[in-house]
């Protein structure tokens, strides 16, 4: 399956760069990719044998409406092929084939209130230097955390989050 995403978002991402458009599909891939993780009734519906293949484009087509005809395209070929379900694969393998193209990397930062304009700035600027690459910053507010901030790149966590903290200290208060 993995060979399937790898040729698959490869050559979504070579017609991007060919139509010189990866900024955009970039961005688009990113709202269809929400749409998808919010969605998985969606999912099924677009691989339902319940439905002609038409009636799942058609589907396709009525709630990407003004995406780029490429981005459309692809998902009817995974509707078509029944695997919708890999979308969210797709796109972060995308994702990383932009981020290698582009010298830049993802990073997601959870906090607990949204950041204001002066922090987020900081961090970006922080993040940049630290790694040497342009830094896409995506945001997550998650009021669990309590304060601090997470997070989260390529898989990997740094977590200077309240909860945790808090967590540690029950940890370790429980060992004595």
């Amino acid at each position: 399956m993995t060979d399937f995403i790898a040729e698959y978002a490869g050559a979504l991402y070579s017609l991007a760069e060919d139509m010189n458009c990866e900024d955009t599909m970039l961005s688009q891939i990113a709202k269809v990719k929400k749409a998808f993780s919010e969605n998985p009734d969606f999912v099924k519906v677009l691989n339902s044998p319940a439905l002609t293949l038409e009636e799942r484009q058609s589907c396709v087509d009525d709630v990407f409406k003004g995406a780029e005809e490429i981005l459309l395209n692809f998902v009817k070929i995974l509707t078509e092929k029944r695997a919708a379900h890999l979308f969210v694969k797709c796109a972060a393998r995308f994702e990383d084939e932009y981020n290698i193209k582009h010298n830049t990397e993802t990073v997601t930062a959870q906090t607990a209130v949204v950041l204001s304009s002066e922090l987020r700035k900081s961090l970006k600027e922080s993040l940049e230097k630290l790694t040497g690459k342009t830094i896409l910053l995506q945001e997550e507010v998650c009021p669990d955390l309590l304060g601090g901030i997470k997070l989260v790149m390529r898989g990997m966590e740094i977590d200077g989050s309240v909860l945790k903290k808090l967590k540690e200290m029950r940890k370790a208060i429980s060992a004595i």
